[in-house]
């Protein structure tokens, strides 16, 4: 099954995220939320069960709790219905559960967030029934019938004319309007008072939910009592925290000022010293350390004073009393041991990994852009114990990883062409996106030895380089990174890496957004 998250274990940039990604003032109120008579509707879009969807709920029950009758909660769920039944990201299970949840909701609206927090805590569906006053069996009566069937069309729906897409999981919408702050408490208790400011919970909103709703440019903020009427921020001077940055120049895409600027706002006491690896120094803690990528980012053992410490813990490395920040926590970095290809990207794909469509949209584009650069593009699978190929996605996405590899052997002008069309529908037939070729000589390549001889090509390669995920970039044999990028983004690192690259000069668009914590990444069972 994939693992709908970041693609790396851990990312630096996710840490950043999670503790920083909104603005560093204090919480305003937004003035953009249209007023409307009686409660103010919140709008709820989440992928059932994903991790930032059960911290959404979560706030969203305190929220919804304290304001009572003045707001009207509802919330949909990221699954695509095809005309005949339902995908999601997380495969049948997510769609089981959404189809529970939404269900749980249309019978017992006013205890579900408390149910489907006590669930998302680890707890029996059973226990937080009773804790909640539901009847599972009347849940489960909506599920087998066709009630829990229109409740998903409906998300479907409701979520395809929004536009609200798996990867932004959660969304929220104020009174129709797109809620871009982060889910807090605070913040969403700040949009609601904005439309009605004379609901009696306005009167104690919380000053803080979160330590990032606590910011200072040099000392450590605290949300104390989170989230309640008496949160307050409390501020202390950061302990130093030493950091040996190992830099290379050769990375035209790497930027190591970057990731330390963003170090700092995880440690505000940071100390950072910068040793080039083409010294003697530099090579002599590089192999020390064990360092195969570049820039590297080495701690002593103050981190573990650090305020963010514990946050950042999952994506170090611990070396001796040091700490190395691991390769794929750091958003573009070169793999030092490979020879260098110039002019060449190649992209690891899963064809049925959403985030992988988008990003394949984005590389169609970037190609027509720079037509000098050589595009390749490589599938995320793996060999089982019996030495037989699998996929997460199974036997379907198997099939479909073997016609694109062949599509793009036998008539590689019309590649992009025919994932695009895939990945607007991979339910229908295959045959009505084979547009401009022969459709009976790649079922021949994807049903022989020649599409099973490429896949595992490609597993002995993407194994070589680290890559377990898609959407996985490798440009020029070395340089590395991952994630959901714009099109100007994508081609600003090629570039960077390539000079004298023709189309570098073109204006590209700042769109998807880039979200480098997007994708998905291989987690097979064996065995089972």
């Amino acid at each position: 099954m994939y693992a709908a998250a970041a693609v790396a274990a851990v990312a630096l940039v996710a840490v950043l995220l999670i503790l920083f990604s909104n603005p560093s003032t204090p919480v305003t109120p937004p003035s953009n939320f249209s007023n409307a008579s009686g409660a103010v509707k919140l709008e709820l879009f989440v992928r059932a069960g994903e991790p930032n969807a059960k911290l959404a709920q979560k706030t969203l029950k305190t929220v919804v709790g304290n304001f009572g009758s003045a707001v009207s909660f509802q919330p949909y769920y990221l699954v695509y219905f095809d005309g005949t039944g339902f995908n999601a990201s997380g495969g049948k299970a997510e769609v089981d559960r959404a189809r529970h949840e939404a269900c749980a909701f249309k019978h017992f609206p006013a205890t579900f967030l408390a149910y489907a927090d006590c669930v998302n805590e680890g707890d029996s569906r059973e226990n937080c029934a009773r804790f909640s006053g539901i009847d599972l069996q009347a849940v489960a009566a909506c599920e087998d019938g066709g009630e829990g069937r229109e409740l998903l069309e409906q998300s479907s729906r409701v979520s395809q004319y929004l536009n609200v897409r798996p990867l932004n999981s959660p969304t929220l919408y104020v009174n129709t309007t797109l809620f871009r702050e982060r889910i807090t408490v605070t913040s969403v208790y700040e949009a609601v008072c904005a439309v009605n400011s004379s609901s009696e919970a306005c009167r104690n909103v919380p000053v803080c939910s979160a330590d990032f709703e606590c910011p200072d440019e040099t000392r450590v903020g605290k949300c104390v009592d989170a989230a309640l009427p008496t949160a307050e921020c409390e501020f202390s001077q950061p302990n130093q925290v030493n950091l040996t940055v190992i830099d290379s120049s050769q990375c035209g895409p790497c930027n190591a000022s970057d990731t330390a600027s963003d170090l700092r706002k995880l440690f505000k006491g940071l100390s950072v010293t910068t040793i080039d690896y083409a010294t003697p120094e530099g090579q002599e803690k590089a192999r020390y350390f064990g360092i195969n990528a570049l820039p590297a980012f080495v701690f002593d053992q103050s981190v573990e004073g650090g305020e963010s410490f514990a946050a950042l813990r999952p994506a170090l490395t611990q070396v001796g009393s040091f700490y190395v920040i691991n390769a794929d926590a750091v958003e573009v970095h070169q793999l030092i041991s490979r020879s260098e290809v110039n002019s060449s990207l190649v992209f690891f794909a899963m064809s049925h990994c959403p985030y992988a469509a988008v990003a394949e949209a984005v590389l169609a584009d970037v190609a027509k852009a720079l037509p000098s650069l050589s595009i390749q593009v490589k599938f995320i699978a793996a060999v089982d114990e019996n030495g037989s190929l699998i996929a997460p996605g199974g036997a379907q996405e198997l099939a479909e990883d073997k016609r694109q590899a062949c599509v793009q052997k036998l008539f590689p002008q019309k590649f992009f062409n025919y994932t695009l069309c895939r990945g607007m529908d991979l339910n229908a037939s295959w045959e009505g996106c084979a547009s401009g070729f022969n459709a009976s000589r790649v079922t021949e390549c994807a049903e022989g030895n020649e599409a099973d001889d490429i896949l595992r090509r490609d597993v002995d390669f993407a194994s070589q380089v680290g890559a377990s995920g898609s959407p996985v970039y490798l440009v020029n044999n070395q340089v590395r990174f991952s994630g959901v990028l714009s099109q100007a983004t994508l081609a600003r690192y090629a570039c960077a890496a390539n000079a004298g690259l023709g189309g570098c000069n073109a204006t590209l668009p700042q769109t998807p957004q880039d979200a480098v914590t997007q994708g998905c990444a291989m987690t097979i069972a064996r065995g089972a």
